[in-house]
């Protein structure tokens, strides 16, 4: 495994901590009852996961389809990978959709 390879794959890593704490963050910043000017701090963790998000898709991408590690056919083959992605699909509209 080259270099470039464990790099992707940190980051790829990193982006799970990344999310995981933008939805922590975000969950305690809705749990107190925020005044305007304090949600700022709602915005900062929805900013962390978006960044998340695009860290995940960009290395996720990169790895599955760029020549590096297990290849292409493998997960276009994988139904939980087509699971995940087909998920990401239908979650990815309700981000820029305003109900």
């Amino acid at each position: 495994m080259s270099s470039l390879s464990w790099a992707l794959a940190a980051l790829h890593l990193l982006a799970l901590a990344l999310g995981w704490g933008g939805v922590w963050a975000r969950a305690l910043a809705l749990r107190q009852n925020a005044r305007p000017d304090q949600l700022r701090w709602v915005f900062y963790a929805d900013n962390a996961w978006g960044l998340a998000a695009l860290l995940w898709l960009s290395t996720g991408l990169w790895r599955a389809f760029g020549g590096m590690e297990k290849g292409t056919a493998y997960y276009l083959g994988n139904w939980l990978f087509l699971t995940k992605m087909g998920l990401f699909v239908l979650i990815l509209p309700s981000k820029f959709v305003q109900w």
